[in-house]
């Protein structure tokens, strides 16, 4: 949460330099605040799309090893969640991924579109800011490549169901 707070503390600034239409801070954290009082809900149905989505199909097995292993190391992170943490390490980072890989151009988003435009608006700025890695980190940040037996055993199953999304699997998104 405190993340997500932080990005939505961004839009006064880009509004104010003309990124953003007006302030939709109030908006963001919203829905941000709604998402985290409602949870992470199962979506049962989702299996009828692995045959169709090589995202969906790496998302579900990869989640059950990730569970799988969470379970071995739990006690190496105290508090935590795992199924936040699977959404807030993979599937985020997967989105990145996603995003990046799908749009070329953020000026294909339709800033003027009635019911999304200020979508469109924000999605601009994620993809010009928020998609690319940073470069020059002094640390690894992906699973591949992490020390820790938890991300090292992870990566290396997810790596036999897709080598390119466990590839882009982060311990922690910094972009």
């Amino acid at each position: 949460m405190v993340i997500h707070a932080l990005f939505g503390g961004f839009f006064q600034g880009w509004s104010k330099l003309g990124f953003l239409t007006d302030d939709c801070s109030p908006a963001w954290n919203t829905c941000v605040n709604t998402g985290i009082e409602e949870g992470i809900v199962a979506h049962h149905n989702i299996r009828d799309l692995q045959k169709h989505s090589k995202l969906v199909n790496f998302i579900i097995k990869t989640r059950a090893i990730f569970m799988s292993e969470f379970a071995k190391h739990k006690d190496s992170f105290p508090g935590i969640d795992g199924e936040a943490f699977f959404v807030g390490t993979v599937m985020h980072s997967l989105d990145h991924t996603c995003m990046d890989n799908n749009l070329d151009d953020p000026m294909w988003l339709d800033v003027n579109h009635p019911k999304f435009g200020r979508m469109a608006e924000v999605g601009r700025i994620v993809k010009v800011g928020f998609v690319q890695d940073v470069p020059g980190l002094i640390f690894e940040k992906r699973f591949k490549g992490s020390k820790h037996p938890f991300y090292e055993s992870v990566y290396r199953k997810a790596a036999k169901i897709d080598k390119y999304m466990a590839d882009n699997m982060d311990t922690c998104i910094i972009k």
